[in-house]
């Protein structure tokens, strides 16, 4: 198992991460840092897209927090055959909550108070939903990626943080035993 911390993991703000587990390439959130402006508050996508040994199957969402959620539109642009996976809640506040991100950016560079292009508008997102998978809580599913030499189960278990909000138990084999991965977002 390969893993890099993309975004913050000191203080709150673009939260994501990146595993590779016998080789699926799985992101962690896809959050934005809520004190940078534009580009500059997306996670370090370069460190995949620059690394020919690295790639990305799977996208997972913890819950609509925009430190969690706000680069998913950048995330899918650079990576478009990813699909998102988070719990229908989760899918609903999206949908409300990053064209209101779209809108806002805009506003703000139109006003002069932000002198960064949006990374997203609200077309893009449009085009975006049809990778969006949801998941019920307590069901297994399957996150084997492409390249993935052994199946990857993911689980979505109930965080309390927000509605929607999930921690995510990966479950692979590893020569010969079986391996838990718990990843709780913000719990």
């Amino acid at each position: 198992m390969l893993y890099l911390a993309l975004g913050t993991s000191d203080e709150i703000g673009a939260s994501s991460h990146y595993l590779q587990i016998h080789g699926t390439g799985l992101l962690l959130d896809t959050g934005v840092d809520p004190e940078a402006e534009g580009i500059d508050g997306i996670p370090r996508l370069d460190l995949v897209t620059d690394n020919p040994d690295l790639w990305l199957d799977h996208a997972m969402i913890t819950h609509a927090h925009h430190d969690h959620l706000g680069a998913l539109p950048v995330v899918l642009k650079r990576f478009p055959h990813v699909f998102a996976h988070m719990t229908r809640a989760t899918e609903q506040l999206a949908n409300v909550l990053l064209p209101a991100s779209a809108r806002l950016q805009q506003r703000k560079l139109r006003e002069g108070t932000a002198t960064a292009e949006p990374i997203f508008d609200e077309e893009e997102l449009e085009s975006y939903s049809y990778l969006y998978r949801t998941h019920e809580l307590d069901v297994p599913f399957d996150i084997t990626g492409s390249r993935g030499s052994e199946p990857i189960r993911a689980t979505f278990y109930n965080a309390g943080h927000i509605l929607g909000a999930v921690g995510i138990l990966l479950e692979f084999e590893d020569e010969g035993s079986q391996k838990r991965f718990f990843y709780t977002g913000d719990t």
